[in-house]
């Protein structure tokens, strides 16, 4: 009498989470570096300003931008399309710069680059005009060092449209990307496979595949990333994370399999 085989018992994941709080409420891998989807700062030497913006998935072929028609902003949008089988969607994303409010600058150059899910903006400026900002006679006489940007910056600033220059956060829950208008916001995802297998799916911009690692430990699989700083930026970022299946499994060496693109880490899991 022939021996019957067991049912096969989908996996399951155990949700990475924190009990502590997160080093930073955008990603709950993200365990060194700058903080938040997006960081901005004035340049030196009339340098313009800068922005990176986090859009995981995105690349240079799937991106495209305007300055808007007073001149003041620049709208971003980027496509991150589906790369695997086991995923829902693809991500739409639409992100329009801080619009400036004076009358000292307006925008006349874009430089933008997206590079591993990263996009990188610079924005270039006409001459500036006089301005005094109704301030006293010394610090105009400050203000007057600064460019057209830097001017804008502060007088946004004195005016309560801005408060600081955001760069994340820490806490007890996550944050879902505010310029995804299609898709996920999330940096992570899990979906069950149809043979009862998983695929995952980790947000990590700014890691190449060279800087990531994958492994199997038991029945855990960890992965970890660094992302290299940029030009501009504040600080290059380091990922890591883990997470457990059930039941648990320790024949996944060699088994599971996983692809980086466009700062976005994808890994199937097969079933027993």
């Amino acid at each position: 009498m022939a021996t019957q085989e067991a049912p096969r018992q989908p996996l399951s994941i155990q949700i990475p989470h924190s009990s502590g709080g997160y080093f930073a409420t955008n990603n709950q891998f993200l365990k060194k570096g700058p903080k938040g989807f997006s960081e901005f700062k004035i340049l030196d030497n009339d340098g313009g300003m800068f922005t990176r913006m986090d859009f995981p998935g995105v690349n240079k072929a799937n991106l495209k931008f305007s300055i808007d028609e007073d001149k003041k902003s620049v709208t971003f949008e980027g496509e991150a399309p589906k790369e695997s089988p086991y995923e829902e969607e693809g991500r739409t994303y639409v992100w329009k710069t801080m619009p400036l409010q004076c009358d000292c600058c307006h925008i006349s150059g874009v430089t933008a680059d997206v590079k591993l899910g990263v996009l990188r903006v610079v924005l270039q400026k006409t001459d500036a005009s006089d301005f005094d900002g109704g301030m006293g006679e010394g610090n105009a006489a400050a203000l007057a060092r600064l460019s057209p940007f830097g001017r804008a910056f502060v007088k946004m600033t004195m005016e309560g449209k801005i408060s600081t220059v955001q760069l994340g956060s820490s806490g007890h829950s996550l944050e879902q990307h505010p310029q995804v208008t299609k898709g996920s916001g999330d940096a992570f995802e899990w979906k069950r496979t149809e043979d009862g297998g998983l695929f995952v799916r980790i947000d990590m911009p700014g890691v190449g595949k060279k800087k990531a690692e994958v492994v199997v430990e038991g029945g855990t699989v960890r992965f970890s990333g660094k992302a290299k700083k940029g030009e501009h930026d504040c600080g290059g970022r380091q990922y890591s994370g883990s997470f457990s299946l059930s039941p648990q499994r320790t024949d996944l060496e060699g088994k599971i399999t996983h692809t980086l693109k466009n700062g976005v880490l994808r890994i199937v899991i097969p079933a027993a």
